[in-house]
């Protein structure tokens, strides 16, 4: 998640952007994938072929990895890694291409599951299989898939080569949306995984030029966003943007839902809210006009975006009123909300718990039932979290728990905290001096009895991710 910060820009009025014309399917690649086509492989813009081209392969099933050759195995061919695959129009020049068949799709590498190396009870994690076969890469987030599991979006690079993939992956399902690149003409992002697994995918690049004694760099952008099977089935991006003609940078999507897109622009990260089906957009400011900054703790629901201004719990819903305070307090600092749909969550840092020199002696957590404005809430105070000592905390909320980020100085801690009743489980890095050394640097969820969590090692050569049975971790008092 990303946090929403004060800033002193004035806030600009921005134009609504449209979304690049429909391109036929393999107009810019040549008649083999016109050919494809015709055959039937590509997808329908209206989902028609979609299941045969989103039918998932087996979720733990073994599978025969790709060798860059860089150990001494057989080097990979780089032009059968794109055999069966077809290009996705909808980010034109930026060689992206998705499964043209559902063997292509069942033939997609699974997530492989191991013991950690740390040695932690109760902890799996994603099997790291070499620099010279399968790494899972640093942009990667979770979420709640559509039906209730876990679901993963995340890069994968295959050994030393510019071939790179983007998988989303269900957890009682297995690879549910897959792309792959060869090349370095644009640079992927996968999105954050909001409410029923929608997530997004990002194409990008990067052009310089001058703006008076600067040197800046403007965006090419285009974005899918949705579930995989509608990601896969488009022709036409969901937002298109071209840095050079607006003079500004998009940088990052924090959020998506049915209804909506919450972004951030640069070099200042303006925060802005996509209206999906008309494609208007709104600057998000805080009440008293000031700008809204993105840093991580912002949280998009349905047509709802929640955020704060670390003094306050805010609120902008489309075709609301425009932002709404949902929680202050004079004697108080309100930050880092997370929500599932039925519960919200935040943190309160008290003046009376500040430290000399800077920061809180730990902060307390607060829920009430789902609402989108304060009229509509019920504060009711949980526990204080004694490792919360800033205001940059991070929060996740799913099936009744939150899980928050604890920076009191521990390596890498996060605390899960029921919130009908308080009782919290605390998760530690497990460090071996010279060897081993957990870093939880992305996003954290509870689901079904476990936290997942991105991890780490502490040089990243080993980054992926854990799940945790949260019954093995201690009880905090």
């Amino acid at each position: 998640m990303l946090r929403v910060r004060r800033g002193q820009a004035v806030v600009l009025a921005l134009g609504a952007f449209v979304v690049a014309a429909a391109l036929s399917c393999g107009s810019d690649h040549g008649s083999g994938a016109a050919d494809a086509c015709d055959a039937g492989a590509c997808v329908a813009v209206d989902g028609s072929n979609a299941e045969a081209m989103t039918a998932p392969g087996p979720s733990d099933a073994a599978a025969a990895p790709i060798d860059s050759g860089s150990d001494g195995g057989a080097p990979l061919d780089l032009a059968h890694f794109l055999d069966g695959w077809v290009p996705s129009s909808w980010a034109p020049g930026c060689g992206l291409y998705q499964p043209g068949s559902a063997a292509a799709m069942a033939a997609v590498p699974p997530v492989v599951w191991e013991p950690c190396e740390s040695g932690r009870a109760g902890c799996e994690q994603t099997a790291y299989r070499g620099a010279s076969t399968i790494r899972e890469i640093g942009e990667a987030f979770l979420g709640p898939s559509p039906s209730g599991a876990v679901r993963l979006s995340m890069l994968r690079e295959y050994g030393q080569s510019t071939a790179v993939e983007v998988i989303i992956w269900d957890s009682d399902v297995g690879v549910v949306g897959a792309w792959r690149m060869n090349g370095v003409a644009c640079e992927p992002q996968v999105g954050d995984v909001g409410k029923g697994g929608l997530t997004s995918l990002s194409l990008y690049t990067y052009t310089p030029f001058s703006k008076g004694s600067f040197l800046v760099f403007a965006d090419q952008w285009w974005q899918a966003a949705g579930q995989p099977a509608d990601m896969m089935a488009r022709t036409t991006a969901d937002y298109t943007f071209d840095g050079g003609t607006n003079g500004r940078t998009a940088f990052n999507v924090i959020s998506t839902s049915a209804s909506l897109l919450s972004m951030y622009y640069g070099p200042r990260n303006n925060v802005f809210v996509l209206d999906r089906t008309t494609q208007s957009q709104t600057l998000v400011g805080f009440p008293d006009g000031g700008a809204a900054f993105v840093e991580r703790g912002a949280v998009l629901h349905d047509d709802t975006f929640f955020f704060s201004d670390e003094n306050s719990i805010l609120s902008w819903t489309r075709g609301g009123p425009g932002v709404q305070v949902m929680v202050s307090n004079a004697s108080a600092a309100e930050h880092d909300v997370g929500t599932d749909g039925t519960v919200l969550a935040w943190m309160e840092s008290a003046d009376a718990d500040q430290i000399q020199g800077g920061g809180w002696n730990g902060s307390t957590l607060y829920t009430s039932p789902y609402a989108t404005m304060g009229a509509g809430l019920t504060p009711t105070k949980v526990r204080k979290l004694p490792g919360c000592t800033s205001l940059s905390c991070t929060m996740s909320v799913n099936q009744g728990y939150a899980v928050v980020g604890d920076d009191s100085g521990l390596a890498s801690a996060r605390t899960i905290t029921r919130l009908s009743d308080g009782m919290t489980w605390s998760l530690t890095a497990i460090s071996k001096a010279q060897q081993y050394n957990e870093s939880w640097t992305g996003t954290v969820l509870y689901a079904g009895g476990k936290v997942w969590v991105q991890w780490s090692d502490i040089h990243s050569t080993i980054v992926g991710f854990q799940r945790i049975d949260v019954s093995s971790l201690p009880v905090l008092n």
